[in-house]
């Protein structure tokens, strides 16, 4: 081998770092200098199982090499699940050269710090190139959080998160597509309670008989390459979500059955319940994705959409089709499981749209998924999850309609009464009793979030209203824990990194708030997430600072938020 070709070789890179470092070398260098002794041990111990090597460590950050990608995934499930104070890791495989020192350079290292970046605490965030450098049951075990923008570099890259199941909890919530102003945060926080049971889940044989997902390949706009690219990548993060989520799917080599003359045959030998169908096409510079939701013995469509999205980001049109779609999947394979025979497919196609417009369509959606809602459940009296979901619209819907302010808090108090005396174990009926208690309450607000927490202790959007609580009350460290923990569920969860940033910020940790506020961004550039991180640097920045936020947002047009932003 020649000396420029020793020089240069294939690695897989491991960035870590511990979480909230420099705060807690502030409180107690000490100890904070112990827990980077003690993980550096543990990183000897993976790197020597695994066949890696530490290369580069500054303070409280390490970087190692593994010749594989398994052998790198492996150490970072290993290091992430043990780690006390909570770690932050990415993963990425690519080029890089190697100096005399045994110190590696290049883009694969700097992509590989880029992206620990972005992970929450206590999570594994790794690259496209990672997960298809693996396969099988390994890599169905990361599930995609779309393509985010790389700090300081021109460049997006997809990633994928570790599933929560597979460090010993339950399986993380997915729900991705925040699209709320910032004046809309706190109500947000309720309204995102509403499909609550999104991506809990449950694997008893109630569920499974339920029946299995087909991902049918979409119709492709004929001679398009791009629009073939996006049909494929829209269905394989479908079935990564489905599969991660433990829900069964139809293999992409069956689903061929499902469209033939022995359809029905088909559905009853493969188990098939809910089809999803669509189509892809371009037109100049805009891509278009119709998709389908069909109740497969029915042959009822349950939810339909066509998104649009630009061609010059294919990646960021998949992740938006394939996050909103699985959601509601998920939400009528519930509805069916808990409504029993009995909930009809027209019902079922309700109950969806029902919390559709609750959940996407602030703020008028709540008021409207109370009119869908309560002559579903005049038909389907015993539908547990339809009165938990009436419960919280209607608690939502007086905030818009204050005339029927009286009439929708009796509807609130009766439908979480009845949701609860069919599923005693639910916490998003405690919710909705929540955001009826006045604010000065501070004793039974605290009484019906704990008992929340305590039904659903992985469920984030309880930890988050606990977060908001616990801050407001001045119990800023257990708001911060509060918040971890909802965090954590979901590495790119852009909510959950905002109520991070502003708990840190009132708890007078401003350097990892402002950070926060900026990986929200990053995460999904929008213009709620723009103002959130303008309002950060206005409140806790420089005006300098503010002002260069402000040119950047006014050169690219932030629509609706004009008055924001000269304010």
């Amino acid at each position: 081998m020649s000396e420029s070709g020793a020089q240069r070789r294939l690695a897989a890179i491991l960035a870590i770092d511990i979480a909230g470092y420099s705060a807690r070398a502030q409180a107690d260098e000490a100890a904070a200098a112990a827990d980077v002794a003690a993980l550096r041990a543990r990183i000897d111990e993976a790197c020597e199982r695994h066949g890696g090597r530490l290369f580069n460590s500054a303070g409280d950050g390490f970087m190692l090499e593994f010749p594989t990608a398994s052998g790198a995934l492996d150490a970072a499930e290993e290091l992430i699940a043990a780690a006390h104070p909570p770690i932050r890791i990415g993963v990425h495989m690519g080029e890089v050269r190697v100096t005399p020192s045994g110190d590696l350079l290049g883009h694969g290292v700097n992509v590989a710090a880029r992206i620990q970046a972005l992970a929450s605490p206590g999570s594994v965030l790794i690259s496209d190139d990672v997960r298809h450098a693996v396969r099988g049951a390994f890599a169905r075990r990361y599930t995609p959080h779309g393509a985010v923008r790389l700090d300081k570099m021109d460049e997006t890259v997809r990633v994928f998160g570790l599933g929560r199941q597979d460090l010993g909890a339950r399986a993380r919530l997915t729900w991705r597509r925040l699209r709320l102003p910032l004046a809309a945060a706190a109500l947000a926080c309720v309204a995102i309670a509403a499909a609550g049971w999104v991506w809990r889940a449950r694997t008893d044989a109630s569920q499974k008989a339920q029946g299995r997902i087909a991902v049918l390949p979409f119709a492709v706009q004929t001679g398009d390459p791009l629009a073939k690219s996006v049909a494929s990548g829209v269905a394989d993060e479908m079935a990564t979500v489905l599969n991660d989520a433990q829900m069964q799917t139809v293999s992409a080599e069956q689903t061929k059955d499902l469209r033939g003359p022995d359809r029905k045959a088909a559905i009853a030998r493969l188990g098939a319940a809910l089809l999803l169908d669509g189509a892809v096409s371009r037109e100049g510079d805009t891509l278009k994705v119709h998709v389908e939701i069909e109740d497969a013995k029915a042959r009822v469509t349950l939810w339909s959409e066509t998104f649009t999205g630009s061609a010059a980001a294919p990646s960021a049109l998949e992740t938006d089709v394939a996050s909103k779609t699985t959601d509601l999947v998920w939400i009528a394979q519930q509805a069916r499981r808990q409504g029993g025979p009995g909930l009809e497919a027209s019902l079922v196609a309700d109950y969806v749209h029902a919390v559709e417009e609750l959940a996407f369509n602030l703020p008028r959606g709540p008021l409207q998924s109370v009119q869908i809602l309560r002559p579903l459940l005049a038909q389907a009296p015993d539908f547990a999850l339809g009165h938990s979901t009436l419960a919280v619209a209607a608690s939502l819907a007086r905030r818009i309609s204050p005339d029927q302010s009286a009439a929708l808090e009796q509807e609130v108090r009766r439908e979480a009464a009845l949701s609860l005396a069919k599923n005693p174990n639910a916490a998003e009926p405690y919710l909705a009793l929540y955001d009826l208690v006045p604010q000065t309450d501070w004793i039974e607000r605290d009484r019906l979030l704990s008992k929340g927490v305590t039904l659903e202790q992985t469920f984030p959007y309880v930890m988050n209203n606990m977060s908001y609580f616990l801050g407001d009350s001045g119990r800023l460290r257990e708001a911060i824990a509060f918040a971890q923990s909802g965090l954590a569920s979901n590495a790119l969860h852009p909510g959950a990194h905002y109520k991070y940033a502003f708990t840190l910020a009132d708890a007078g940790q401003l350097g990892a708030a402002r950070a926060e506020a900026d990986a929200t961004y990053r995460i999904r550039p929008a213009d709620w997430t723009e103002i959130a991180r303008i309002s950060m640097t206005a409140i806790y920045g420089t005006p300098p600072e503010a002002r260069v936020l402000l040119r950047q947002a006014a050169a690219h047009g932030s629509p609706g938020e004009a008055p924001a932003l000269s304010a």
